[in-house]
Order: C-alpha cells, then sequence, then structure tokens
C-alpha cells in the first residue's frame, strides 16, 4: 500500500498537506490522482476538522532496529533526517512523523523527492543524494524493519 499511516501525524501538518495537493506541480502524479479532487472538493473547516480527528489517532508504535542499515543515514546523512524529524523519527514542526510509516510509502515519497516529482527544496537535496541501495535501508529503517 502506498498511502500513508496518518495516525498521529500534527494537525498543521496534515491540513498543510491537504493545502499543498492544489499546487499539483509540487506534487507526486499519484498524490494528485488520488487526492486532488478530494482537496479541490473540500472545504477550510472541514479540513482542519479531518486534520484534527488523524492528529488525535494513537500514532503506530514501533521500536527502530539499531541494528538497520538505515539507522546511519538517517542520523548521519547531509543533512541528517533527525535534524528535521527528530532523533526517533517522531515528527518536528513542520516535519512529518516516519517512524512507523509503511515501507512502501516512504521509499515512493523518497523517490518523488530524488527524483522531483514532489517539490520540497530541503527533502530534493537530500534525495538526489540517495541511492536506491540507501532509499531502500533509510525506509526499511523508518519502517521498523
Amino acid at each position: 500500500m502506498v498511502a500513508p499511516n496518518l495516525s498521529g501525524l500534527s494537525a498543521d501538518y496534515l491540513e498543510s498537506r491537504m493545502n499543498a495537493f492544489l499546487q499539483p506541480f509540487s506534487q507526486s502524479a499519484h498524490a494528485i490522482d488520488h487526492m486532488w479532487p478530494i482537496s479541490a472538493g473540500t472545504d477550510a473547516a472541514a479540513k482542519r476538522a479531518l486534520a484534527e480527528y488523524f492528529a488525535g489517532q494513537m500514532a503506530p508504535s514501533i521500536k527502530l532496529n539499531s541494528s538497520s542499515p538505515g539507522k546511519s543515514l538517517y542520523e548521519q546523512g547531509v543533512p541528517p533526517c533527525r535534524s528535521c524529524h527528530g532523533a526517533q523519527a517522531e515528527g518536528s514542526g513542520d516535519a512529518p512523523r516516519l517512524a512507523g510509516q509503511r515501507q512502501e510509502y516512504l521509499e515512493a515519497q523518497l523517490w518523488a523527492f530524488k527524483l522531483h516529482a514532489r517539490v520540497h527544496g530541503p527533502m530534493n537535496f537530500r534525495g538526489a543524494s540517495f541511492s536506491t541501495a540507501d532509499i531502500d535501508a533509510v525506509a526499511g529503517y523508518l519502517a521498523g524493519r
């Protein structure tokens, strides 16, 4: 499944993502295909209510695998992922929680950033440095594998 796990993500992040789907040139084709019609047809109050609902759900409980090859990529990259997403990938500020996301979803997002199919300056820069093996490793680490 390529969809993210929304439970426990911050309401502000979720609301900003719903609004971002209205900017088709900065999103992946998959996201636009699935989310643009929903976002375009949902008013601001409903978006906020949806964001607060999912933010209020319990985030997946996951223990990151300290022996995973993706751990060093997450912690020591340039810039390190943890500088925005938190030491345990719990999310911080505008950066979403990555711990417990589905590996397939994380891989798809990293590829979208790498290929500039999804536009976000810091992530495009970071994604460009990842090889196929790096994407597999860091996505596996964050998914708890």
